[in-house]
């Protein structure tokens, strides 16, 4: 018997959405660490703005992805 309510595990894709959305805003400060190293190593403002602002793009659309899933998945299994 497989267990749907997977919320945590090392295996990103067997998580359920709740799991990943939680391991999703972890991954915030690792995302500002990775900012502020690119901003430390890079020479150029311009990179360092348009990294930040295509980091913080994907990162924010994965949060409402998966916010939105883990809401569907909750729904989905009140109805069964």
């Amino acid at each position: 018997m497989e267990n749907k309510n997977k919320d945590r595990g090392f295996n990103y894709w067997a998580m359920s959405y709740r799991g990943k959305l939680r391991r999703t805003l972890w991954m915030f400060p690792f995302g500002v660490l990775a900012i502020a190293l690119i901003a430390w190593t890079s020479g150029s403002v311009l990179i360092t703005v348009i990294l930040a602002v295509f980091l913080t793009i994907i990162w924010a659309l994965q949060v409402a992805y998966t916010y939105f899933m883990a809401q569907r998945e909750k729904h989905d299994g009140d109805n069964q």
